[in-house]
């Protein structure tokens, strides 16, 4: 058997056909003279590579060269984060709990640390990768080297931390309120309250002490003569009638009030207080004393109610009574006494017996129900009163009393002017009688004369009589007198009082 002949021979093989190489693994073409093409190994570089993450693959067997920071069969593991470079057989220095670069084992540091192993924190003042920037915080405010954001302390906000708590704020953030009282304002920090003068307290709730003022209420006031001192300035507010800056000059004459600020003008030998001004005399009044008390008043400022009586005017001084003609007593509540007039009821009058003494100028009036020069004649029927003036209303032919103009009813009347007859059942003066007749009679409301119905007549009389009761003069009795006489039954009405008759019919 003859071997096979390659005319141009196989470069990296063996020529296993006329004209034809075997290439070794790792090699191929048609004399064997090129290498793999990355990806693929063996013989004829057929395979395909199953290398990861930029592994080499041997052209030969196919095995994975690992890049740093890989490792694994096919190069698919990463290196833990303690380890780096060539299959991971490297030690990471990182500190702060920095991780390495897997592949050459360089620290990459957060922010806020820096150096080659991550073991350096950035100054205050600085932040960021490698602590490369600058911060712009102030007032004391701390800058968060991981992203430079400013943390304001207590009693600051903004983005800067350059603007303080707004009033009634305070702390951190500026979130809490102030709980001070009377305007006061707190620190921005702690909230302590800061009074303004003239006031004190944990939350500047007192007003300072009588005497003292200021800032915590350490000063001393200087205030005189009753003046009240202001806790806020020390200002001295003079009570009137004193001036001056502690209030310890007193007003001149002839000036007074707030300050004396005020003039007098007085009448009526009025005194001038420094206080009060015009002080007025008994019976005077007004700021100038130029008015007198009105009627009704009287005493200092015309403060006191006159206690006279019956229109009298009281003194404006002292508030006694004068009394007017007819009145005595202290408060001229008393009439003057009979027989006495005038000017405390001193004078004696002089009149008749029918006429009265007017007790304010002793003249003599006719008494009620007399009239005439003398009072000597009485009222005509019908009139009454004072001088006879008044006219009676009596009824039914009622007497008229002359003093009074009281009606004296005749009997079987009643009522102030007699104008009613007496209820049923009674009769006679003042209807006090009451009737006594039978059942079925009615009781005439004069002389109490019962009157029976017809059929009853037969009755009550056994006697025959003309059937009429007077003829004439005559009296003639009724069949109601039974047992009584002719001269028993008179024909006047008046007389017939308690007579038991009845009405023929």
């Amino acid at each position: 058997m003859f071997a096979a002949v390659c005319a141009k021979g196989c470069f990296r093989g063996r020529c296993i056909e006329p004209e034809k190489c075997g290439c070794y693994p790792g090699w191929k073409g048609n004399n064997c003279e090129e290498t793999c093409s990355p990806g693929s190994y063996g013989s004829e570089c057929i395979n395909k590579c199953l290398c990861k993450n930029n592994a080499s693959c041997s052209p030969i067997t196919g095995i994975c060269n690992c890049t740093n920071g890989w490792k694994g069969r096919h190069c698919e593991i990463p290196c833990p984060s303690d380890s780096y470079g060539y299959y991971c057989s490297m030690k990471c220095e990182c500190q702060n709990g920095e991780e390495c670069n897997s592949f050459d084992g360089t620290c990459n540091c957060k922010p806020e640390y820096l150096g080659k192993i991550c073991n350096e924190t950035c100054s205050t003042d600085e932040w960021g990768i490698n602590c490369s920037r600058k911060c712009s915080c102030d007032n004391g405010a701390k800058c968060d080297r991981m992203n430079g954001t400013c943390i304001c302390t207590a009693g600051w906000r903004g983005k800067r931390c350059d603007f303080k708590c707004p009033a009634g704020l305070y702390g951190v953030k500026c979130a809490k309120n102030c709980d001070c009282l009377n305007r006061a304002g707190c620190d921005p920090v702690n909230g302590t309250c800061i009074c303004d003068q003239g006031f004190t307290g944990s939350r500047c709730e007192h007003v300072c002490a009588s005497g003292r003022w200021g800032k915590n209420c350490s000063l001393n006031c200087s205030c005189q003569n009753g003046a009240k001192c202001m806790p806020s300035t020390g200002y001295c507010d003079c009570l009137s009638g004193w001036k001056g800056h502690n209030c310890e000059i007193p007003c001149e004459n002839g000036t007074y009030g707030y300050f004396c600020s005020k003039k007098c003008n007085c009448s009526n030998n009025a005194v001038c207080d420094k206080v009060e001004g015009c002080v007025c005399r008994h019976g005077y009044a007004g700021t100038m004393c130029n008015d007198t008390c009105a009627s009704g008043t009287w005493g200092k400022g015309c403060s006191n109610i006159c206690s006279c009586g019956n229109g009298t005017v009281c003194n404006p001084i002292n508030g006694s009574c004068h009394c007017t003609n007819g009145w005595q007593g202290d408060r001229c509540h008393i009439p003057c006494k009979k027989d006495f007039f005038g000017k405390n009821c001193v004078e004696k009058c002089d009149c008749l017996s029918n006429e009265i003494c007017d007790s304010r100028t002793g003249f003599c009036n006719c008494s009620e129900g007399y009239l005439g020069a003398n009072c000597n004649k009485t009222c005509e029927n019908g009139y009454w009163g004072a001088n006879c003036s008044h006219i009676c209303h009596c009824k039914n032919e009622a007497e008229c009393d002359s003093i009074t103009g009281f009606c004296k009813c005749p009997p079987g009347f009643t009522g102030s002017r007699c104008e009613s007859v007496c209820d049923s059942g009674f009769f006679g003066f003042n209807c006090s009688n009451k009737c006594q007749c039978n059942s079925g009679c009615s009781c005439h409301h004069v002389q109490g004369t019962c009157y029976c119905r017809a059929e009853e007549k037969e009755i009550l009389c056994n006697g025959t009589f003309d059937d009429h009761l007077c003829n004439h003069q005559n009296c003639s009795c009724s069949l109601a007198f039974e047992n009584h006489t002719i001269e028993e039954c008179p024909c006047n009405i008046k007389n017939m009082i308690n007579k038991y008759e009845t009405t023929i019919e």
